[in-house]
């Protein structure tokens, strides 16, 4: 059987649609691993989506610290999300 590129997000077991923000980012961040990212292909253009999407949320995904040369990515809150709660 073939999987579908974005099959991770329905899989079950790491329920991504309905987890906290710190398991969803955790996630996100170990796809730039320096050990898993694809050095060849446009990951850092990938990144750059991800963070004007997640920014809305008061997150950004930035350079944590190097090893070996390379960047290591974390996730840091950029700002407090204020919630309002509209009346009907």
């Amino acid at each position: 059987m073939d999987w579908e590129d974005d099959w991770v997000f329905d899989y079950e077991a790491f329920d991504l649609e309905h987890c906290e923000d710190q398991i969803f980012l955790s996630f996100i961040v170990k796809t730039f691993n320096l050990y898993v990212r694809n050095e060849s292909s446009p990951w850092l253009s990938l990144l750059d989506k991800i963070n004007s999407l997640i920014k809305e949320d008061g997150y950004k995904l930035y350079v944590s610290k190097r090893s070996s040369g390379n960047d290591v990515y974390g996730f840091k809150e950029i700002f407090k999300r204020k919630i309002t709660l509209e009346k009907e």
